[in-house]
């Protein structure tokens, strides 16, 4: 299940091929933050007669596996909300931040990730040429949980689960390890452990045979089942 949303404003909808559009309303003002991060105040918009169309299914553009690692182990969590100004070649040239999570992490990780990676079929004028247009949207950014699939309703087969999230180096070293013991997070990987800073591994590799950085996941499950007599 994912834990990162992306939640997209009326801004931001989709227009139907030939069909009038009406101009679209300005943003909402932008909210002041509630754990003193700062602000970018977005100027005035003019907005153009067709807005510019995500590429793509935008809760992609920030997924599970981008969760901040530092963010999980404070166990930080939020909503940012954000507005993109779009080239007329559809490209994300700026992202601003107009109501913050209350975490600067967070906050970064939304504008870094979303502008390497979304894109856009151009705003256009009236007369259908390219012009620079405006994406709104927010980011929820929400704990992990971890769901028992191997739980029985009536609790006869309980287990304990420990996982380790660590990223394998080109170098065969580990960085960023996040362990979580059933559903809560620890701070540091105990020496001798799957992601310990002594442990090598085989770098994956690219198409082309050359070595990069890979996340990983290191799960171990265990459990009581009671005796079944005859």
């Amino acid at each position: 299940m994912s834990i990162i949303h992306l939640i997209l404003l009326a801004q931001s909808a989709a227009v139907a091929p030939q069909a009038p559009l009406e101009p679209l309303a300005p943003p909402p003002p932008v909210e002041a933050p509630s754990k003193g991060v700062n602000l970018v105040t977005p100027p005035p918009l003019e907005l153009p007669k067709y807005p510019a169309v995500p590429i793509g299914n935008p809760g992609n553009w920030v997924q599970t596996d981008d969760y901040p690692t530092i963010a999980l182990r404070q166990e930080w969590q939020g909503i940012t909300a954000f507005r993109l100004i779009i080239s007329p070649n559809g490209f994300v040239v700026r992202c601003d931040i107009t109501r913050s999570s209350g975490y600067d992490v967070l906050d970064q990780a939304t504008c870094t990730l979303i502008t390497q990676r979304a894109s856009f079929r151009p705003a256009r004028d009236p007369q259908g040429n390219p012009v620079v247009g405006y994406f709104s949207s927010r980011v929820r950014w929400e704990l992990p949980t971890t769901d028992n699939p191997y739980a029985e309703a009536d609790g006869s087969f309980s287990t304990s689960s420990v996982t380790w999230r660590f990223f394998i180096e080109p170098d065969g070293s580990t960085s960023d390890c996040v362990v979580m013991v059933d559903d809560t997070l620890m701070q540091t990987a105990e020496p001798g452990s799957p992601c310990g800073p002594e442990m090598r591994y085989k770098p994956f590799t690219d198409a082309n045979g050359k070595p990069v950085r890979q996340r990983v996941y290191y799960v171990i499950r265990s459990g009581l089942v009671p005796e079944t007599k005859p």
